[in-house]
């Protein structure tokens, strides 16, 4: 409980030089994410973060979020209540969540690298989706050009190593594609479909310096890179009928 309160103070709500960038992807990834949600759905968000894709999958489906930081779900109801968006936002650890209703899309951005059993939470997964359901996954990839370029330069051993900011970000874990897919495959759900984001050739803290303009292009630049190239690995899953 310490530690996600302490990130969600020094990270999510201070000041970071680079939120900018993550802001940037995010709202592009938001065009693939609403394209697999119907308008109108019901969506549980897990984690509010910094408040980008609530924002904007509040005007376009049902939402409900939820969170385990007493501060970030405070910020939400402030920015909720601010912005007069009507969702309903909880207060409680992933693992432990019990909602009095199903759904039709489980949204998880930039969550399974933080959670001590990825394994649980899709179990999680199924109980909290209506039969024919889906989840939309967005995970670090480890096999992003930057970490290869880290590990030939010698700044970090393996590209699954965890940097100075995986720590403040409070990451357990990175995935590459075939560990994201193998979870859900060997938790017999079926991908409906897997891509990339993000064309990332540096850390954060070295494209700081670039304008917003060059950050933009990067992330439309990974419309056209193999998966396993890109920054971020986001997939729709659907769990399978037995």
């Amino acid at each position: 409980m310490y530690e996600l309160e302490k990130i969600a103070k020094e990270y999510h709500l201070a000041p970071q030089s680079d939120m900018f960038i993550e802001n940037i992807c995010q709202e592009f990834e938001l065009n693939w994410v609403k394209q697999n949600i119907e308008a109108g759905s019901s969506v549980l968000e897990l984690g509010y973060g910094d408040g980008v894709t609530f924002r904007s999958l509040s005007s376009h489906c049902d939402l409900s979020v939820v969170d385990g930081s007493k501060l970030i779900v405070a910020e939400a109801r402030r920015v909720s209540k601010k912005l007069n968006i009507d969702a309903e936002i909880y207060e409680s650890f992933f693992e432990n969540f019990e909602p009095t209703k199903r759904f039709d899309v489980v949204f998880a951005s930039h969550v399974l690298e933080h959670v001590q059993n990825p394994k649980l939470i899709l179990e999680k997964f199924e109980q909290w989706l209506k039969p024919g359901g889906k989840v939309i996954v967005i995970v670090p990839n480890s096999e992003s050009i930057h970490r290869r370029l880290a590990v030939y330069m010698g700044v970090q051993p393996a590209l699954d190593t965890l940097s100075k900011r995986d720590h403040l970000v409070g990451h357990l874990r990175v995935f590459n594609l075939h560990q994201l897919t193998t979870l859900f495959l060997d938790a017999k759900w079926s991908i409906e479909s897997s891509r990339g984001f993000f064309f990332k050739p540096l850390a954060n803290s070295q494209l700081e310096q670039f304008e917003e303009l060059l950050i933009k292009a990067m992330c439309k630049l990974s419309d056209d890179l193999p998966t396993q190239m890109c920054a971020n690995i986001a997939l729709v899953a659907v769990m399978k009928s037995i």
